[in-house]
C-alpha cells in the first residue's frame, strides 16, 4: 500500500503575513508600521506599546522597525507627527476660527483613532517650536490672532481649550449618545447641532466687532 506523505504544518496568520511583508516595499513596510502605531497608540499609552506588537499589527518582523525608523521612539514620534499633519490639512482651509473648529471636529468625527493620538505625551513629539510639534494647534491660534484676538496668554488658553474641546467630542460622541440614550439614529442630527454649537462657542469668543455677521453651520 503506497503511503500518504503527511501534509505540510500550516502556518499562522502571523507567520503568513511575515512572509509576505518580505516582498513588500519598502514604503509599503513603512506605511504598515505607521498605521499599526497609530491604531495601537490609540488604544493605549505609548510606553505600553511594545515593538513585538507594532511588528504582529503590521505584519513584518520586529528587525523591520529599526531598519526603517531606527527605534521604537522615532517611529512614535512619526506616526503622531503623521496624525497631526492630518489634522492641520483639515483644518488649513478654514476662512475662520470657528471654521477650523467645525472642520477639527468633521476630521475626528471621521477618524476618531486620531483624537487619542493626538493627545500623545508631548515628549513624543519632534520639532523646535508649537507649528512643528503640533502644526494644527499653531493654525487655530493663527486664525484667532488673524480675527482679531490678542496675541497673549489667554488666547494660547482659549486655542488649547477648544482644541480639547473638539478632541474630546470627536473621540466621545458615541459614549455621551449612549449615556444619554440618544438613538444612534439620530447621529447625524446630533453631529449638526454639534458643529453649531462649537462655531457659536468660538465665534463668541472673538472680538465683539469680529462677530457681526457670523452664520449659522
Amino acid at each position: 500500500m503506497t503511503s500518504v506523505p503527511p501534509a505540510p504544518a500550516s502556518r499562522s496568520p502571523t507567520l503568513e503575513r511575515m512572509s509576505r511583508a518580505a516582498y513588500r516595499k519598502a514604503e509599503a513596510v513603512r506605511a504598515d508600521l505607521l498605521d499599526a502605531t497609530v491604531d495601537l497608540l490609540s488604544q493605549r499609552p505609548a510606553r505600553d506599546v511594545t515593538v513585538r506588537e507594532i511588528a504582529e499589527r503590521a505584519g513584518v518582523q520586529h528587525s523591520m522597525i529599526t531598519r526603517h525608523f531606527g527605534s521604537k521612539r522615532a517611529l512614535i514620534a512619526e506616526a503622531i507627527a503623521q496624525v497631526s499633519a492630518g489634522y492641520a490639512t483639515a483644518v488649513a482651509v478654514a476662512g475662520d476660527p470657528p471654521d477650523g473648529y467645525v472642520l477639527a471636529l468633521r476630521h475626528l468625527r471621521a477618524a476618531p483613532a486620531s483624537g487619542l493620538v493626538l493627545t500623545a505625551s508631548d515628549d513624543r513629539r519632534t520639532g523646535d517650536d508649537a507649528e512643528d510639534r503640533f502644526p494644527g494647534l499653531a493654525l487655530h491660534l493663527q486664525h484667532l490672532l488673524s480675527a482679531g484676538a490678542d496675541d497673549d496668554l489667554e488666547t494660547r488658553v482659549l486655542a488649547g481649550l477648544l482644541i480639547s474641546t473638539v478632541i474630546a467630542w470627536g473621540v466621545g460622541r458615541d459614549t455621551v449618545m449612549d449615556a444619554m440614550g440618544i438613538s444612534r439614529d439620530r447621529t447625524d442630527e446630533v453631529d449638526r447641532i454639534a458643529e453649531e454649537l462649537v462655531g457659536r462657542l468660538v465665534a463668541s469668543q472673538l472680538p465683539s466687532e469680529r462677530r457681526t455677521g457670523r452664520s449659522r453651520h
